[in-house]
């Protein structure tokens, strides 16, 4: 008996697929649906019940406030420290004394001397030495005979961690990067640097080229109390003017390198700090990353936080993750008049496994324990408000097979696509195999059959 085959327009794997991909569309104009409906009803928010959640169009792409932060004993560093310049305090600190390098923070020192000893608007001849580095040395993008301004090369110096704007700046006001490494360590002995050296102005690996987190506070605490260095170092972006080889304004467009400065108001947010305002990032393979970066509370205390060797090859945290950690907790100290004074510093403090010290921090101390019971039903109440907020966004709860399908609506849609056709593909391929079948079965040849007469 002859089988009868499905019509070509008359296919169940594509239907199927398509079936699928309309329930998808379905599910996912849900959300989408909720949304324009509370966009809508904003005019009417005025007479919403206390309490109740509105969607605000003004805060359509901002960053979640509850994303989770790195514990300070979970820092991954060498060495850090935070100082508050208001009250001339240490906050917090761990391992400030050891030696270590200072890679492309550096340059806080390189633009102290060219700030005071330079004019701005001098002139400067790029030279072969100064451009001559490593394919993978952080550039400005400077050429051999260039005639550059002092003020672009600090910018593209600070800006972008250029190392031949470092060079020039070496040369143009010393003759060479050796004589200027002479003017950064007499400096260095003047702000009381007794542990640090330098040889470069650019912060390329030497083993001689040292500093610490400590050292480090002092100078930076130097440099900001120089207007024209705290202008520098808060430029988020720079566009290079032209000159004689580079005709053309914006030939190098420039991003500061500190994520914190950039993203401070959104991705690195916190309840006690009201703005980032600095200032130098430094990096090299055998240093790790390093970042000094200052903050104001909101209370108006300047914060400066000083991080030192963290390994580049680290997959979870970066150095401005762990540096919005050290300022938010010192700032919650200063903020929250808990800071200890230098002898309560030195008699009443508890070091924690991660190195860190604060005084007055044990688990027996009451104001500590009363402290974590509210930031433990603060936690709480995030935790409520963020699945609230998942549910209203149209984010289902719960396991198996349901929540699998509906917590992804696109997953679900390229799945049912795919299935779709993997279904049309075997249809596909039994019936070329049933064709081909009869194709040899037609050719094979015909046998007359005897067919004996009555």
């Amino acid at each position: 008996m002859k089988k009868k085959y499905c019509p070509a327009g008359k296919r169940p794997a594509l239907w199927l697929a398509m079936a699928g991909l309309i329930g998808a569309a379905w599910m996912l104009a849900q959300p989408v649906a909720a949304l324009a409906e509370s966009v809508t009803d904003i005019g009417s928010a005025v007479s919403a019940p206390a309490g109740s959640q509105v969607f605000d169009s003004n805060n359509l792409w901002d960053v979640p406030p509850d994303g989770s932060w790195p514990a300070l004993a979970d820092i991954n560093a060498q060495a850090w420290i935070v100082y508050d310049r208001q009250t001339d305090q240490i906050i917090l600190e761990n391992n400030a004394d050891e030696v270590l390098f200072p890679a492309s923070i550096t340059k806080i020192m390189t633009a102290v001397i060219a700030l005071e000893t330079g004019n701005l608007d001098r002139e400067a001849t790029v030279s072969q030495t100064a451009v001559n580095l490593t394919s993978g040395s952080s550039k400005v993008g400077f050429l051999a005979g260039e005639t550059v301004v002092l003020r672009d090369v600090l910018a593209g110096m600070m800006v972008t961690s250029g190392n031949d704007a470092a060079n020039v700046v070496a040369e143009t006001l010393a003759g060479s990067n050796e004589q200027f490494a002479v003017l950064m360590n007499e400096k260095a002995a003047k702000l009381g640097m007794t542990n640090s050296h330098f040889c470069n102005p650019n912060g390329l690996q030497d083993y001689n080229h040292v500093v610490t987190a400590r050292d480090m506070v002092a100078l930076t605490d130097y440099a900001l109390s120089i207007p024209e260095f705290r202008a520098l170092v808060s430029i988020k972006c720079y566009a290079m003017p032209a000159t004689n080889l580079h005709p053309y304004l914006g030939w190098g467009l420039f991003y500061n390198t500190n994520r914190l400065l950039l993203f401070g108001d959104t991705a690195f947010r916190s309840d006690y700090i009201s703005q980032y305002t600095g200032v130098k990032t430094g990096s090299t393979d055998i240093a790790g990353s390093n970042l000094v970066s200052s903050a104001i509370t909101i209370n108006g205390h300047e914060l400066i936080s000083v991080l030192l060797g963290v390994q580049s090859n680290n997959k979870y945290c970066t150095t401005f993750n762990y540096s919005r950690t050290l300022l938010d907790e010192a700032a919650r100290l200063v903020v929250g008049g808990q800071v200890p004074t230098r002898d309560s510093q030195a008699t009443g403090s508890e070091t924690y496994d991660g190195g860190w010290e604060t005084a007055g921090s044990g688990t027996n101390d009451p104001e500590n324990q009363n402290r974590e019971t509210a930031a433990s039903s603060t936690a709480d109440t995030t935790a409520a408000d963020s699945l609230i907020a998942g549910e209203e966004r149209g984010v289902s709860g719960g396991t198996g097979i349901g929540h699998f399908l509906t917590d992804n609506l696109w997953r679900t849609a390229v799945l049912g696509f795919l299935l779709g056709l993997a279904c049309w593909f075997g249809w596909r391929r039994r019936k070329l195999k049933l064709r081909r079948r009869r194709r040899v079965i037609r050719s094979l040849p015909v046998k007359p059959r005897r067919i004996d007469a009555p």
